[in-house]
């Protein structure tokens, strides 16, 4: 898988998880084959997205997104945006 295709899935991923037409279980499974099959270039910053995200659905908090939780997903976004010009989580913000 390209740097460009798992970029492509997160982006995806991340649109699903915000409108919730399926559950985060369901939502979670592409980022992680995305990561699986990442190239070293992303691979760890997808990893340690999935991780944040994971802990995100396991123990939710009614408080929204911490940002230690978004400065955890920043590398994600910088490598995707730098690498690719895609932004992952455009449209997404407040």
């Amino acid at each position: 898988m390209s740097v460009d295709e798992v970029c492509s899935v997160w982006k995806q991923g991340f649109a699903v998880l915000e409108e919730g037409s399926v559950s985060a279980e369901e939502a979670m499974t592409p980022l992680e084959e995305a990561t699986a099959a990442a190239p070293p270039k992303i691979r760890v910053q997808s990893g340690i997205a999935v991780r944040i995200l994971w802990g995100q659905i396991l123990y939710p908090s009614d408080k929204p997104a911490s940002a230690e939780t978004m400065g955890y997903l920043g590398p994600l976004r910088q490598a995707c945006y730098d690498l690719t010009g895609i932004d992952v989580v455009e449209g997404l913000e407040g």
